[in-house]
């Protein structure tokens, strides 16, 4: 007995689609099935407000130096919201300002390891 391989490729390139719309279906009907991104998009969310509001708050910025401080300071803003953050989500939190920053169009110098931002616009 042999395997018609053509029969076989036939049916796995009709099954393949139907799999793809089962996922897409499965995606709309259960959209919250990884508990990161769950939590994640609310996080990512508010950290973007408390970050517009600390550029905003401390005009001076001579209390927001490097990057760190601003971490710092918007982990303590989310544990006072009740979120309870592991070690890798504030890693994340990290990245995710870094990247914020990037993009509002600040420069970071590098200074022994340390981020120092330089302010060269204004909120």
């Amino acid at each position: 007995m042999s395997i018609d391989w053509s029969l076989v490729l036939t049916v796995l390139m009709s099954i393949l689609p139907l799999l793809s719309l089962v996922f897409i279906v499965l995606k709309k009907a259960f959209p919250v099935v990884d508990p990161y991104l769950m939590k994640g998009t609310v996080i990512l969310a508010e950290i973007d407000d408390i970050i517009d509001a600390l550029l905003i708050e401390y005009p001076d910025r001579e209390y927001l130096l490097t990057i760190d401080e601003i971490t710092d300071k918007v982990l303590e803003e989310l544990k006072e919201a009740g979120y309870s953050l592991d070690k890798e989500e504030k890693r994340k939190v990290n990245y995710h300002l870094k990247g914020k920053l990037k993009k509002e169009g600040l420069k970071i110098d590098w200074i022994d390891g340390e981020g120092i931002i330089q302010y060269n616009k204004m909120f």
